[in-house]
């Protein structure tokens, strides 16, 4: 099979399967972030995993007073209590039945459909907590939810002491002995820094770092899937999916098989970067992420616009077998286990570039991504191409 002969429209629908079985790999994570109207809840959720809790944004109602958010196969979920305040008795009283149900519901249920924790977030600027907050976070902890209490738009000093009206607050919840984790840990949070009222955010770390040993095991990756606080969590998981596709590609080298075909590196190839995508939870819906991948991997959404990989890569191929490899015949050429691994590698971490990029920009046009994915790979491709 000639490459200006193959029709790169089977790049989406092997991206398209291939990204749905990623995404159900990862699992969902299911937070629950209940607290007083004000109390800073949807700015909290943004920072850490960049999504919207706005009333254009009102999820599912799933009860009265609860509204589930997102859900598979995003890698996250939300509960919250749609702004009813806590400190109506009544309010409190019905969201716990409410709650009460949906967690009998879903003890049947696999482990991604449950919900894995709560944060309970009060505003210090508040300088409250009710009874009628300590009864619900107790109800809480009696079903069996964890809990971790959360402060939020928490002021520093000039010396990045927290302001003594929060610390107060927070030694005040903690004398109450609720039922929170870690140990009664009040964590204090500002989501959005100010600079000029000189605030940094803070606190967003630490409260995922707390997250962690909190949750199941089992929704690790989607938990850092989700999150936006520590990019380096999804590079180190994307590293290993690249890396492990490497060794693969290595391990189905020199077979004189096209390698655009569905035996050759491409399977691989594909299959890995569908993996680092749902890895680095880019969801921009898979139509969309399917497009940017297909036009970054091809170098164009037609065969006209040119095949940047199959350019690149025949440069490869001929410096490995030590003579000239046109590029629209190399597919039909041997390929060496180290320059399969190496052609697995480079684009592993050319796509890297391109999610951390869709991460900041979920507008990227098609032809960004495709000049983001050709300059990292043939940086990555001269790095790592064998040696004669």
């Amino acid at each position: 099979m000639r490459v200006d002969n193959y029709d790169f429209r089977d790049l989406a629908n092997r991206f398209e399967d291939e990204y749905e079985r990623a995404l159900a790999a990862i699992g969902t994570f299911n937070v629950a972030v209940f607290g007083d109207t004000g109390a800073g809840k949807s700015t909290l959720i943004n920072a850490v995993f960049g999504r919207q809790l706005a009333a254009t944004d009102i999820g599912d109602s799933i009860t009265q007073h609860i509204t589930y958010h997102g859900g598979a196969p995003e890698p996250l979920g939300i509960y919250d209590n749609r702004g009813f305040g806590l400190d109506d008795a009544s309010d409190v009283d019905s969201i716990i039945a409410e709650l009460r149900r949906i967690v009998a519901e879903n003890k049947a249920r696999p482990i991604s459909e449950r919900i894995h924790v709560v944060w309970f977030v009060t505003n210090s600027y508040s300088r409250r907590f009710l009874e009628s907050h300590a009864r619900f976070v107790r109800a809480l902890a009696d079903l069996g939810l964890p809990v971790m209490m959360v402060l939020t738009q928490v002021p520093t000093t000039r010396d990045g002491e927290y302001h003594k009206d929060a610390v107060a607050l927070a030694e005040h919840i903690k004398k109450l002995r609720l039922p929170s984790t870690p140990r009664g840990k009040v964590y204090m949070v500002n989501s959005i820094g100010d600079p000029d009222l000189g605030q940094p955010a803070h606190g967003l770390r630490e409260l995922l770092e707390g997250t962690f040993p909190v949750v199941p095991a089992a929704v690790h990756e989607a938990l850092i899937a989700a999150q936006r606080v520590d990019l380096d969590l999804k590079r180190k998981k994307a590293r290993q999916i690249v890396l492990g596709s490497a060794a693969a590609a290595g391990g189905s080298g020199a077979v004189p098989v096209p390698i655009v075909s569905d035996a050759g590196v491409l399977a691989i190839v594909m299959t890995m970067i569908a993996k680092v995508s749902a890895a680095y939870g880019i969801t921009l819906g898979k139509r969309r992420t399917m497009r940017v991948a297909a036009v970054a991997f091809s170098g164009g959404a037609t065969i006209a616009s040119g095949r940047i990989v199959a350019k690149l890569v025949a440069t490869m191929v001929a410096k490995s077998a030590g003579k000239a490899v046109p590029y629209v015949n190399f597919a039909v050429a041997a390929v060496s286990a180290g320059t399969a691994a190496a052609l697995t590698s480079a684009s592993g971490f050319a796509w890297m570039k391109v999610c951390e990029r869709m991460l900041v920009e979920p507008d990227l046009k098609e032809e960004d991504a495709s000049r983001i994915f050709a300059e990292e790979f043939t940086t990555r491709s001269k790095e790592s191409a064998p040696k004669k």
